[in-house]
């Protein structure tokens, strides 16, 4: 029993099959009744055993080959391909279109291979995580966030306890006090924040920015020096 979409694949095939000939003349051809043809075109009636096997016989595949191309296993174009591909001593390649297939074909890799697109998944992963990547595999342009103090706070809590040792050896007055109270969203001033950016991961080059954008130039210090250094 053919699916609707089986049936509606089963009809794009024979259509393409028949091309300019007369209904008649193609199922003479494949030796199927035209009316059983006729009906496959139209999306109507079944594909029996018999007629199944005559058909992939005179397209030169298999009746499993036709079984997965009317599962859409196979585009029309490269299941008309595979006779061609046989000719030339090559298995045929079908589109794997479920998780649980894609488990049987890594199952057949390498661990070098494996370890690839393990970590391959991982990336993908982390970008759709941050919005850099969109859910049809295309990358996000411009998504790259700006450092602020938003997200320095954000980072204190995340790695509290590398801040907070490189606040003690740095021997910041109230260290652990100052520590909560960024935590808790007070800002934290310029020499806090140069040591913050050697533990945290903060691009120093987009802190320097961020500086730029919220003190103005300090007479004729080196700003970029004032920020990695905190002097």
């Amino acid at each position: 029993m053919l699916t609707l979409e089986a049936r509606e694949r089963l009809s794009k095939l024979c259509i393409k099959l028949r091309g300019d000939q007369k209904v008649r003349q193609i199922a003479e051809k494949a030796g199927v009744a035209h009316s059983a043809w006729s009906d496959w075109e139209n999306g109507k009636g079944n594909l029996g055993e018999s007629s199944a096997q005559r058909l992939a016989a005179y397209i030169g595949t298999t009746v499993g080959d036709l079984q997965i191309y009317l599962n859409a296993g196979y585009s029309l174009e490269e299941y008309l391909r595979i006779p061609q591909v046989k000719q030339l001593g090559r298995e045929p390649t079908r589109l794997i279109t479920s998780v649980e297939e894609v488990f049987v074909w890594m199952e057949e890799l390498s661990l070098y291979d494996l370890a690839r697109i393990t970590a391959k998944g991982g990336e993908i992963i982390q970008e759709l995580v941050t919005g850099s990547r969109s859910l049809d595999g295309n990358k996000n342009r411009n998504t790259k966030k700006k450092v602020t103090y938003k997200i320095i706070v954000q980072l204190v809590r995340e790695h509290r306890a590398a801040a907070l040792e490189a606040f003690l050896d740095a021997e910041v007055p109230g260290a652990s006090e100052r520590i909560e109270a960024i935590i808790r969203g007070q800002q934290p001033n310029p020499s806090e924040v140069a040591l913050l950016t050697q533990v945290l991961p903060i691009d120093p080059d987009e802190l320097y920015d961020m500086y730029l954008r919220e003190f103005p130039s300090n007479g004729n210090r080196d700003n970029k020096a004032y920020v990695e250094t905190g002097l």
